[in-house]
């Protein structure tokens, strides 16, 4: 599920994963703490951590939307189009992000995430956790 390697796709593969964790991951992890308080205690960050409001911590994700929006306006995927485990990481942040409602527009991203959605792994792995959760 990754390109070859010393091959220019295996780069834009690592950009994807290190893009997913570094950049869409922290205003997704705020909203997740501001929005669902009841989280055990441990899991929360501490009060100076969670100082910026709901509507920024939207306009820092759509922001950080913005390279993939550009690469998924013509593609499925993120990588020579094709399925790799650059969509799974990048599509498990994406999906907490749809279920916390922050991708409320019809966008390439949110085609990606509801495309992504459809593949039988996901849908499993999505039973197994994410309905877990009391989501607003």
């Amino acid at each position: 599920m990754a390109p070859f390697l010393a091959t220019p796709a295996r780069g834009y593969y690592y950009q994807w994963l290190f893009y997913a964790s570094l950049t869409l991951e922290p205003p997704v992890e705020k909203f997740l703490f501001h929005d669902l308080p009841h989280l055990p205690e441990k899991l929360l960050p501490h009060k100076q951590y969670t100082q910026v409001s709901p509507p920024e911590i939207k306009q820092w994700f759509a922001k950080a939307c913005e390279p993939l929006n550009e690469v998924l306006r013509d593609n499925h995927y993120l990588v020579e189009n094709r399925f790799s485990t650059a969509d799974v990481v990048t599509g498990g942040v994406l999906l907490w992000a749809l279920k916390l409602g922050m991708l409320k527009e019809d966008n390439p991203v949110k085609a990606y995430i509801t495309h992504l959605m459809e593949h039988p792994a996901f849908l499993a792995a999505d039973e197994g956790v994410y309905t877990k959760v009391d989501f607003p």
